[in-house]
């Protein structure tokens, strides 16, 4: 919500959720055309999951949200326009980490850190982009970067074989962005505030 790029697609996975969500969805589109619903006929895990909402997208970039976190408010625009003038592949910006305890209401949650695991020196080269990720010097969190989505298909196409019928969850962002970082030729760091992750105490 609250987001000034208008021109965008909001695509939701239903990964066969035992909540109401899918009725939620389709009110939800029924108000806005922008919004597309993908059900997993099965519980496929968040590698997925998010693979299918990649394939189904039809724009330049995606951004992807996972179901516990938010995007802040107007901080697309930005990202995209940057990535956009920079004719960028990968484009990493700030990302706050949050606790979120059971008596604690949604304005009162304690930052872990304003910017997680911050991105400092942009990549042009490939090869240093690679062994910096490779030697744990790069966040792995997909959430937390904007991604060309052809170069998305990409890596997904490639990597999907050595995930077929494998139910990835909590390894997917670390799978995920070491597949796209095989065919990025570039990645920018950005202080564009745009993401909030939620940690459970």
């Amino acid at each position: 919500t609250g987001q000034t790029l208008r021109d965008i697609e909001i695509i939701c996975v239903d990964d066969c959720s035992t909540e109401p969500i899918t009725e939620f969805i389709i009110e939800r589109m029924k108000q806005d055309p922008r919004i597309k619903l993908v059900q997993n006929f099965y519980s496929q895990g968040s590698f997925h999951s998010r693979k299918n909402g990649v394939f189904t997208a039809k724009g330049q970039y995606i951004v992807s949200v996972d179901s516990d976190d938010m995007m802040l408010p107007d901080s697309i625009h930005p990202v995209y326009n940057y990535a956009v003038t920079m004719n960028a592949d990968v484009v990493d910006y700030v990302a706050e980490n949050r606790v979120e305890g059971d008596r604690i209401r949604r304005s009162d949650r304690r930052f872990i850190s304003k910017d997680w695991k911050a991105c400092k020196e942009n990549f042009t080269n490939k090869y240093d982009l690679r062994l910096k990720y490779i030697n744990n010097k790069l966040s792995y969190n997909i959430w937390k970067r904007m991604v060309r989505r052809s170069l998305y298909i990409k890596a997904l196409s490639f990597m999907s074989q050595f995930a077929f019928k494998k139910k990835l969850i909590r390894t997917e962002d670390l799978f995920s962005l070491g597949s796209i970082l095989l065919f990025t030729n570039n990645m920018y760091c950005t202080k564009f505030p745009v993401y909030a992750h939620f940690m459970f105490q």
